[in-house]
């Protein structure tokens, strides 16, 4: 067949990117980006929560000979981490709204924002109960192969740990949507008979 792949005797001269991309994926990505561009405050947001406690603990480090600083430093960027937590709620109200051709405005997503930490604090309990075994283990391998003089090898099997990982949270996420579109459909199927 010539490299090319055949769908009923036709060639299929699209790019690799083409074939790969799914349509709809691309246009969702395209409209996020625009919303963002027209409501850059929530990028800045976005990007100061990122940064904001890396930053914080960077500068409370750097005071490390005073235990006070370093309590106080730890609390406030722990306090920025959790209301981080309930900003990716509010990034999602924003693209929810957005999605129904509804205004929102920086100072409802950022006084809607603490709804979403508790949800999101599990969500992050639940995701850490499944990577953090893996990664100790990966943790321990690439400990006692660095011991022994084998860097090289104590790189891949932390490579490995986190394709295992990210591989696990895709397939559990997958197997999940499926079963959520099973049960749509037979509660529309016993809703219609």
């Amino acid at each position: 067949m010539g490299g090319a792949e055949r769908d009923e005797g036709r060639v299929d001269n699209r790019s690799v990117d083409e074939k790969l991309a799914p349509h709809d994926f691309v246009a969702d990505f395209v409209w996020a980006g625009r919303e963002v561009l027209r409501k850059p405050g929530v990028a800045v947001v976005s990007v100061l929560y990122w940064s904001g406690s890396a930053v914080f603990t960077t500068l409370m480090a750097r005071q490390a000979k005073n235990p006070l600083a370093l309590l106080v430093g730890a609390i406030v960027a722990m306090t920025i981490s959790f209301f981080w937590m309930g900003w990716l709620g509010a990034e999602r109200t924003f693209f929810r709204l957005r999605l129904e051709g509804k205004e929102v405005t920086l100072r409802h997503l950022l006084g809607g924002s603490p709804v979403f930490i508790g949800r999101f604090f599990a969500l992050g309990l639940l995701a850490g109960m499944m990577a953090v075994p893996a990664t100790g283990v990966a943790a321990g391998v690439a400990a006692a192969l660095t011991a022994s003089s084998i860097e090289a090898l104590a790189l891949r099997a932390t490579v490995v740990n986190v394709i295992v990982v990210l591989v696990t949270v895709l397939v559990d996420s997958r197997r999940r949507s499926c079963s959520r579109r099973r049960r749509r459909r037979r509660r529309s199927g016993s809703a219609s008979a």
